[in-house]
């Protein structure tokens, strides 16, 4: 516990309070259903009922369904295993750890609630089939038993967490998700404002996926927040589909800036623009929002290029230079007008004025480089605003719902594939950890007929699922050790003095109430709840032993014994096989993402499928802040500096990948091809920078595509779409180079085409932008 005042310590809270009432009286419920049906082990429903007990209800309902449906599963398999191998001690000991490390293994598969149907189903088989060895005929009498006093614990938490005072998930869920909008509103006024908005990505990253887990238990609420699930997810989604977004428009503004020698007039005006658009409630942004659309339209237009040139020359010349500069420019004007009506005219009449040069046949990249940039952020911004647009209705569809009216049919994105980072060779790892750890245990049980060594298994398969999920476990099962000893002199006052002297529920609910209360407000602390869960636990444990008649000091001592040698095994066989240090899993995470790059460049991927990979780079990226914070703020091959860049570049990469069809002469799979094989030399451990020869294909596909597309008038939607990949492709891999001119093509085959594609719009990455005015 941590280092405060006993005053302090002692000082509980109203909510503290409630849960831990709430929770002893559903164990007590629990012990009195189960005694008065008659179950020969009652106290293992009070222990269910401290399991399954949340300050959250709804997180209290689903924990519940998912622990009956594991313990239902677990019991089954050992029912089907036990008799078939009872003579067979080995193969028995073989049979249920491989059971018990399988499910563990497709429970890390699954980082949502659900993941704890599959972890229960596997040591429910330990908890039952170990002590049955020496009854196998008994072992179905002993399974419905379980399965009875479980469902009890369940039964009891579910109904008085439900109907006593119950604490929705609307206010935590919405507290997260207003405060993930609000940092994500926050990133983009600190874009608009040029301030430095590393505080509000990281907190946006984290939030997402923090958001997303607790999410899962929003239909299994008790208020009307449950109607409101696939709105909320839905959210979630679109959120983070903001996020490569917003970075991009933050690179665009950076390389804009660097080229243009600052924040040009008009691009400042449409930011100051769009930063009091975010802030406008629903229904009058949508009325504003074709004067922002035509704004963003015209930031990439000749016009506006050129206004820019002139205002950065005239900001170095003197007065009378200026006025030149002027008459230059209205006789560029003049020229470009004149070349569009006769093709003949001379392209290079406004050439000395400083205006934008006209896309003419033989055009190079840095000639309309600054045009480039400008088509690249608008593009980017009209993306991340029309999302911004459509989460604020799906914000107020929620509250909507929340009123319990109806909820608004909008269509949902189809996703495909997992949304969270999994990790199937750490996922493997600890399944045959806990493979050895139990056999360990059986080993020693059959080799010298220790009655307790039932015991010692069973611990060992509980602690070796309980934190699986950590990269080294150890402490916390060491922790979790040291608190179930400091548990045992009330454990033994307990088991040896008090419960021998109950004759009635209510001496029982006398008895216990001191001792539960007070560690209840301990375990509803998040700061202190990792003590006192272990120390409840172990008492509550041990009460079990009262329901066998064996409640005399050398039982105690002798079970006692038993579950610290199976929890001392789970930690030395943990350390041995599955601990690892935070550096080497942030290399690993950072590895998943070098991965899906990899595949992402080398063949195309459905929008589904792209989505769903926004949202697990963002959940890497998430899990990989507080590893590297972990291993002294660097880890050698994992970028800090700025840690969307991955992020982004899978967004171009998806956009090029999507548009290959339509632009065939823009060669773009040598450059495809180029970044696969650069990831998967990271991927094999050498990291070195991006090949030149990359950046030599990059400025020749832009160099095709200025080529051919328009020069006077508004490029279409897919060409759009082109020039700001291609650029956000240049930027991610070659952030410090500056813009040169393309090389000239060596082949025939190099040739530009004579016509701009203008087939419909790519599928944007992620699926939110519309085609009308966001409604």
């Amino acid at each position: 516990m941590s280092l405060q005042s006993p005053t302090a310590l002692l000082r509980f809270s109203r909510n503290e309070w409630l849960f831990s009432v709430k929770a002893f009286a559903a164990a007590m419920l629990a012990v009195f259903l189960a005694n008065w049906a008659g179950q020969p082990r009652p106290f293992w429903a009070m222990m269910t009922a401290y399991i399954v007990a949340h300050p959250l209800a709804g997180a209290v309902r689903s924990k519940a369904l998912y622990r009956f449906v594991g313990t239902l599963v677990g019991s089954t398999a050992a029912v089907l295993l036990v008799p078939r191998f009872a003579n067979a001690p080995e193969l028995l000991s073989l049979t249920l750890a491989l059971w018990v490390g399988t499910c563990l293994c497709l429970s890390l598969r699954d980082r949502t609630p659900r993941a704890y149907a599959f972890m229960l189903a596997g040591y429910t088989a330990a908890l039952i089939g170990f002590p049955s060895v020496d009854v196998p005929l008994n072992i179905f009498d002993s399974a419905v038993a379980r399965v009875e006093e479980i469902g009890l614990g369940i039964l009891s938490a579910t109904l008085v967490h439900s109907l006593v005072l119950p604490n929705g998930l609307a206010g935590t869920v919405l507290g997260l998700l207003d405060r993930t909008l609000g940092d994500t509103r926050a990133w983009l006024s600190d874009l608009t404002g040029r301030r430095d908005s590393g505080a509000d990505r990281r907190r946006v990253a984290g939030d997402i996926s923090q958001l997303r887990v607790l999410s899962t238990h929003i239909p299994f609420d008790t208020s009307h927040l449950r109607w409101t699930a696939d709105a909320v997810h839905d959210m979630q989604d679109l959120v983070a589909s903001l996020t490569p977004q917003l970075s991009a428009v933050e690179d665009r503004l950076r390389a804009l800036e660097s080229t243009e020698g600052g924040i040009a007039p008009d691009v400042a005006a449409l930011l100051a623009r769009v930063a009091e658009w975010i802030t406008l409630p629903p229904e009058e942004a949508r009325v504003q929002w074709p004067a922002i659309k035509d704004a963003l339209d015209g930031l990439g237009q000749p016009a506006a290029v050129g206004t820019t040139a002139n205002a950065a020359e005239g900001s170095d010349a003197n007065a009378g230079a200026d006025a030149d500069a002027d008459a230059d420019a209205d006789a560029d004007a003049d020229a470009d007008a004149d070349a569009d009506a006769d093709a003949g005219a001379d392209a290079d009449a406004g050439a000395g004025a400083g205006t934008a040069t006209p896309l003419a046949a033989d055009a190079s990249v840095l000639d309309q480089w600054p045009r480039l940039l400008r088509l690249a952020l608008a593009e980017r911004l009209e993306l991340l605003l029309t999302g911004w647009m459509h989460c604020m209705h799906l914000r107020a569809d929620i509250d909507h719902g929340l009123s319990g009216a109806p909820m608004p049919t909008r269509p949902r994105p189809a996703l495909t594939g997992p949304r969270l980072h999994i990790d199937l060779g750490m996922a493997a790892l600890s399944g045959a950890a806990a493979v050895v750890a139990i056999l360990v245990c059986c080993t020693f049980w059959v080799l010298t007929g220790w009655p307790m060594g039932s015991a010692a298994a069973m611990m060992a398969a509980i602690f070796c699922c309980f934190f699986a999920g950590m990269d080294d476990p150890v402490p916390a099962i060491n922790g979790f050790l040291k608190w179930t000893v400091l548990s045992m002199p009330v454990s033994a006052l307990y088991v040896l003095v008090l419960l021998p002297l109950v004759q009635d529920i209510w001496t029982l609910v006398l008895v216990c109430a001191p001792v539960f209360l007070l560690a209840g407000c301990f375990v509803a602390r998040p700061t202190t709840m990792g003590a006192a869960l272990p120390f409840v636990l172990g008492v509550a444990g041990t009460l079990a032993m009262h329901d066998t008649s064996q409640a005399d000091l050398p039982a105690f001592l002798n079970s006692m014994l038993g579950q610290l040698a199976g929890v001392f095994v789970a930690s030395r066989v943990t350390r041995l096989m599955r601990s690892v240090g935070a550096d080497w899993s942030a290399r690993r995470i950072q590895r998943a993402t070098w991965r899906e790059l990899d595949e992402l460049a080398r063949l195309p991927r459905s929008t589904a499928r792209s989505q769903s990979y926004l949202l697990r780079m963002l959940d890497r990226i998430s899990l990989l802040a507080p590893r590297v914070a972990q291993a002294g703020g660097s880890v050698p091959g994992v970028p800090t500096d700025d840690a969307l860049r991955d992020l982004r570049l899978g967004a171009d990469l998806v956009t090029l990948q999507a548009q290959r069809d339509q632009w065939p002469a823009l060669a773009l799979k040598p450059l495809l091809g180029g970044v696969a094989d650069w990831l998967s030399q990271r991927m094999a451990g050498v990291l070195t920078p991006p090949p030149a020869a990359l950046l030599g294909l990059i400025d020749e596909a832009l160099r095709r595509l200025v080529t051919v597309c328009p020069s006077g008038g508004p490029w279409p939607s897919s060409a759009r779409a082109m020039a700001s990949a291609l650029l956000g492709l240049r930027r991610n891999l070659f952030p410090e180079a500056p813009a040169a001119e393309a090389p000239t093509p060596d082949s025939p085959d190099a040739a530009a085409p004579t016509a701009c594609p203008n087939g419909p719009p790519s599928p944007e990455f992620p699926p939110h932008r519309s085609e009308e005015t966001p409604a």
